[in-house]
């Protein structure tokens, strides 16, 4: 799929070929997204779409034209349970989770983003819980990363990459057989600060930063707390990315 004000300037057929002409100097920027569906197979392994730009010289000029490579991004194709994720096109793609599985003694916990209040399309979005979601080291703030204790797991988001939303997204963990809300201290939320660069811990104590709404909280971020049936489930809401667990 093609997205951008150039889509009608590529072929799609085949591999995919975009002409655009000559391009003057100071010509306004040309903006194309293209958009893959992975592969199924093979499972657990890196996919990489390379692409190149070609000229043939610039007009007056001694350069008879260049084929530059450019930066070839990389994503990894996977099979874990524990794992969601899509690049979202349409408005109607902005929910996603690794809840499909039954929480049980070997799928402790569940994670599930809803980022449809950003209305926000063209952005990046996973989910992660489990043993393979490891915090980055705390540069600054509240030291709520690896050495704290904590319930269940971490659970790695990611809307829009290091965007700051306007409007927050929405994270609903679930716990298998988790703590009851009054045995939880508060949550542990590292982000990426974008103003400082720094990589900054903040906890989220119960019950100062309990939501005072979950469709409209006046402050965020914020959680809540409950516990239908046995397992325990926290709502998350937010304006960034980062990543979260909950502390006894």
């Amino acid at each position: 799929m093609l997205i951008g004000p150039s889509a009608g300037m590529c072929n799609t057929g085949g591999s995919l070929f975009c002409s655009f002409g000559a391009v003057p100097a100071n010509a306004p920027t040309i903006t194309l997204t293209a958009v893959y569906v992975t592969p199924s197979p093979p499972f657990n392994s890196d996919w990489t779409v390379p692409f190149h730009f070609n000229s043939t010289g610039t007009t007056g000029g001694n350069s008879h034209g260049s084929d530059i490579a450019a930066p070839a991004g990389t994503v990894h194709v996977t099979t874990d349970s524990n794992f969601a994720g899509r690049y979202v096109v349409n408005a109607d793609q902005l929910t996603i989770g690794d809840d499909t599985t039954p929480l049980s003694k070997s799928n402790k916990q569940s994670t599930v983003i809803d980022a449809s209040a950003t209305g926000q399309t063209l952005i990046s979005l996973t989910a992660q819980d489990g043993k393979g979601v490891a915090p980055p080291t705390i540069q600054t703030g509240d030291d709520c990363g690896p050495s704290s204790t904590q319930i269940g797991e971490w659970s790695a988001l990611n809307v829009g990459d290091d965007t700051t939303f306007t409007n927050p997204f929405r994270v609903t963990v679930s716990v298998y057989q988790g703590a009851n809300p009054n045995q939880v201290s508060g949550l542990c939320w590292i982000y990426l600060d974008k103003v400082t660069g720094k990589v900054t811990g903040q906890f989220l104590s119960n019950p100062a930063n309990l939501c005072d709404s979950l469709t409209s909280p006046s402050v965020t971020p914020c959680f809540s707390l409950s516990k239908p049936g046995n397992n325990l489930q926290v709502v998350f809401i937010s304006r960034h990315n980062g990543l979260i667990h909950l502390s006894p």
